[in-house]
């Protein structure tokens, strides 16, 4: 879901709009999320915090963790 236009996106594989969903119950998640966030961090500090609660919630934090 786009929420500045409020419109789906598919992301159809090898276009600008492909993507990749990474749930938060995944054992990878959080080191993939910390990754993600330590990467961006000096880029946008804001958005690397966030990222960073998420990854507080995923992997073996999450209860749903499979």
């Amino acid at each position: 879901m786009n929420l500045r236009n409020n419109t789906s996106e598919w992301g159809f594989p090898e276009t600008k709009e492909e993507f990749f969903v990474i749930k938060l119950r995944d054992v990878h998640a959080r080191p993939a999320l910390l990754a993600y966030a330590e990467s961006v961090k000096d880029y946008d500090p804001e958005f690397s915090d966030e990222v960073f609660k998420l990854a507080e919630r995923s992997g073996l934090k999450n209860p749903y963790a499979n």
